[in-house]
């Protein structure tokens, strides 16, 4: 740098302040890239600013861009390894991106940092370790985190959404429906939640409608369950039209249960899922060859798929 641009060069630490009040305006408007642009030049300035990485990552997991809030997280531990605000948002992008034990391990050491220098957390650490124990099929786990939150947050319909996968997911499906009317109950509060939470957290509206459909599927109401899955699919839940077709061939509605299977494909064509219904469902109409291929595919998406593997072996 020139003398003469020494000279113009406002002072670095003054720059600072301004920078983190039009960033955290910003933020406060959802305005990511303006808030992404004022911290980068906030790092620019003073590139060891543990606390400018942490907020710069948090604009990048607003932006779904998990692997760089990763990265930019990692970068901010770096320089504070004490920051439980970090372990936290790191453990939410782990979360997101579906490494859930390297999650619950970062929240765990969020959590310590909070009770080592006696500092309250945040009560969404039981929400994101109550997610990654669901998706690790540790559901005692899920259910002692989760219910922990509900306690604290009673109002908050993610907590009845999470605890009702968990019922779900273990075949308890009346326990299931019960937590899911409580999560749908308040519009209010999620129109709040879509507009302010975690990109990650944002649809849960549409999740709990489609997962409440299939608990309805699974105890035979199968028109209820289409009803749910229709205001899925009003929030654009994709995987709602694998379990409306499955409902319609319940009903023997065929051309609209295959037809929401081949909408459900268009939209993710790597949705294991849907193959193996629908080569249940031709088998069902006499159909072996185009059971057998659809299958195929299903445990080609997801090999550990036992259930697919023995209905193949069957056919």
């Amino acid at each position: 740098m020139n003398g003469k641009n020494e000279q113009i060069c406002p002072d670095k630490e003054s720059k600072k302040n301004e920078l983190i009040k039009l960033a955290s305006y910003a933020l406060t408007r959802r305005d990511i890239d303006s808030a992404m642009d004022y911290y980068l030049e906030m790092l620019e300035i003073d590139a060891n600013n543990a606390e400018a990485w942490r907020m710069f990552a948090l604009c990048q997991i607003f932006n779904e861009d998990y692997s760089s809030a990763i990265d930019s997280l990692t970068n901010a531990l770096r320089l504070n390894i004490d920051d439980a605000m970090s372990y936290f948002y790191r453990g939410h992008a782990f979360n997101a991106e579906g490494k859930y034990n390297i999650a619950i391990s970062n929240i765990n050491d969020a959590i310590r940092l909070w009770d080592k220098h006696n500092e309250l957390y945040s009560d969404d650490i039981y929400l994101e370790k109550s997610f990654a124990y669901l998706h690790l099929g540790q559901y005692d786990n899920s259910f002692k985190n989760i219910d922990t939150y509900i306690k604290l947050k009673p109002e908050c319909p993610r907590g009845y959404y999470v605890r009702a996968e968990c019922y779900r997911l273990k075949n308890q499906f009346n326990e299931a429906i019960n937590d899911f009317n409580m999560s749908l109950s308040n519009e209010v509060v999620w129109s709040n939640i879509s507009k302010n939470a975690f990109p990650l957290y944002s649809n849960m509206q549409a999740w709990a409608f489609y997962a409440r459909g299939d608990a309805y599927r699974m105890i035979g109401k199968y028109d209820i369950a289409i009803i749910n899955a229709d205001e899925a699919i009003k929030l654009d839940d994709e995987y709602a039209y694998a379990m409306r077709g499955s409902s319609y061939l319940h009903l023997r509605k065929a051309d609209k249960g295959f037809s929401d299977f081949e909408k459900s494909i268009e939209l993710d064509p790597d949705y294991y899922w849907v193959y193996g219904e629908r080569g249940y469902w031709y088998n069902q109409f006499g159909k072996k060859q185009d059971a057998r291929n659809d299958l195929l595919k299903a445990i080609e998406l997801k090999p550990d798929w036992i259930w697919a593997i023995e209905f193949l072996e069957n056919l």
